[in-house]
């Protein structure tokens, strides 16, 4: 461990912590987080208000644009479009499978605005949430 007078800069004390970090998050390391967990996290917690800030600093204690940073890394996709992805797919089996208005589903997938919910249903599918109920996949 550096003492904090052999730092030049600012800089070098954040380039030296999250470097820290980044051997925490290694997925062979026992403490600390990987992005596997992060990922379980968010495939478990889907349904609730979850923003990067308040998950890096919080859960995970680190600096959300780091932690933005090795999520991406690690899943090939921000943030907000893993989540958006998961919230997507669970709409979709519970459109598909079970009998729920648009709004219980935007509800249930996370979303406090149905108007949003349909907004990135469509932009994702490519249809509405009621157009997806009329077609065929849904009678399986």
């Amino acid at each position: 461990m550096r003492s904090l007078g052999s730092f030049e800069s600012v800089y070098e004390i954040d380039l030296y912590l999250n470097e820290r970090i980044e051997e925490l998050n290694q997925p062979d390391q026992k403490d600390g987080c990987s992005m596997q967990d992060v990922v379980d996290y968010l495939n478990e917690n889907y349904f609730d208000f979850i923003s990067l800030d308040a998950l890096a600093r919080e859960k995970y204690f680190m600096n959300p644009r780091y932690f933005g940073k090795l999520f991406k890394d690690y899943t090939g996709c921000t943030f907000s479009q893993y989540l958006t992805q998961i919230r997507m797919e669970h709409a979709r089996d519970y459109l598909a499978k079970e009998n729920y208005t648009v709004s219980q589903v935007a509800y249930m997938c996370g979303y406090n605005s149905v108007s949003y919910f349909i907004q990135t249903f469509k932009k994702v599918y490519g249809e509405t949430p009621k157009q997806f109920e009329k077609t065929d996949f849904c009678d399986i």
